[in-house]
C-alpha cells in the first residue's frame, strides 16, 4: 500500500468521523432533566407539544398543575448540553401579563409558575439550535379551566 492511498484513507476516514460528530447534536439526547424536576413533584403534567423545526425534534412544552398553580418548562431535546435560545411561557385569561423565561439554556426554560385557579391559560415553548437554525416555537389556545 502506498503513501498516498493510506493518507488518502486516513481523510475519508476523518471525514467520515466529522461529519459524525456534526450531526450527533441534533440527534435525540438525554435530557437528564423532566418536568416534575423543575417545576416539582407535586405538579402533574396535564399538556405537552412538540417543537420541531427543520425536521429536528428540538424541545417538548409542558403545561402542569398543582393546587390551582400552573407551571410552563420547555425541556430541550436536541443540542441538550449546549446553550441556545430556549423560552416558555404562560398566559392567564383575563389578565394582560404575559409571564416567561427566556434565554440561552443548556437544558430546559422555566419554571413559569402563576396562579390561576378558575382561569383558562395558554402556553407555549421555543428552542433552537445554538446557530438558530433549525428553530420554532409553539402556542396553544387558552383551555385547561378548572
Amino acid at each position: 500500500m502506498s503513501i498516498r492511498s493510506t493518507v488518502a484513507r486516513c481523510v475519508s476516514a476523518l471525514v467520515v468521523c466529522v461529519s459524525l460528530y456534526a450531526a450527533a447534536p441534533a440527534a435525540a439526547a438525554h435530557n437528564p432533566y423532566t418536568p416534575k424536576e423543575v417545576c416539582g413533584t407535586a405538579f402533574d403534567v396535564i399538556a405537552k407539544r412538540e417543537i420541531r423545526g427543520g425536521g429536528v425534534h428540538l424541545a417538548d412544552a409542558y403545561l402542569m398543575y398543582h393546587a390551582g398553580r400552573n407551571c410552563v418548562v420547555t425541556i430541550k431535546r436536541a443540542y441538550v448540553g449546549r446553550k441556545s435560545w430556549t423560552e416558555a411561557w404562560l398566559w392567564r385569561r383575563n389578565y394582560s401579563n404575559l409571564a416567561e423565561d427566556q434565554g440561552d439554556f443548556k437544558y430546559f426554560a422555566g419554571p413559569v409558575k402563576r396562579w390561576a385557579n378558575n382561569r383558562c391559560v395558554a402556553f407555549g415553548g421555543y428552542a433552537s439550535a445554538p446557530d438558530n437554525s433549525p428553530r420554532n416555537s409553539v402556542t396553544t389556545g387558552f383551555g385547561w379551566c378548572d
